[in-house]
């Protein structure tokens, strides 16, 4: 048995059945990027040392940092060595295939570094009533410096200089540097003097 064509007629008395097209297969959508992790540790540095930044991030297919330096990539978990000059906010970007992102920054602070003395040097630790002794000293992160017995033969300088004197007896000498905090770093030296 054939079906009738619809009419205007079975149209409006609803016997008219039409199959409705197939709908579009709906696309998914691709999951978003997302830095799951972005952080310095520690967040404080002295000048000259070094702090790390991690990060991770997921479906991502290119990663940049600003300011650049170290080279980064796509991956779930990546810690790398910074040291900056000075205080310095990082931003990380991550990007998918379609130009979506995200961003997230960390700050490293650089703060003034500790007064710290590194090499203290004497002409001699013994000698005869008399003689001449030199102390030398170089030091990093100085504000001021302390030194002697003795008298200053250099200028006067927190990161390097030299005292000199001529012991009656054995004598005990002292570098103490000072740094912006008001710590203090002292490094001393005994000279023995033979009759």
């Amino acid at each position: 048995m054939k079906s009738a064509p619809c009419g205007a007629l079975a149209l409006l008395l609803g016997a008219c059945s039409q199959t409705a097209p197939n709908p579009a297969p709906q696309q998914r959508a691709a999951p978003a990027v997302k830095i799951t992790q972005f952080y310095a540790n520690p967040l404080s540095i002295g000048k000259g040392e070094k702090a790390m930044l991690c990060y991770g991030v997921e479906n991502a297919a290119a990663v940049r940092l600003s300011p650049p330096g170290e080279k980064v990539w796509p991956s779930p978990s990546r810690c790398f060595d910074v040291a900056p000059a000075a205080t310095t906010t990082y931003t990380l970007t991550a990007e998918d295939s379609q130009g979506h992102s995200a961003s997230r920054t960390a700050e490293v602070v650089v703060a003034a570094g500790k007064a710290k003395i590194l090499e203290v040097n004497v002409s001699a630790l013994q000698v005869t009533r008399g003689t001449p002794v030199r102390i030398c000293y170089m030091a990093k992160n100085g504000v001021s410096v302390d030194a002697g017995p003795g008298t200053f033969i250099t200028r006067r300088n927190p990161d390097k200089g030299c005292i000199s004197e001529v012991p009656q007896s054995t004598t005990t000498y002292h570098v103490t540097v000072t740094g912006p905090n008001g710590e203090r770093d002292t490094e001393r030296v005994t000279v023995r003097v033979r009759p």
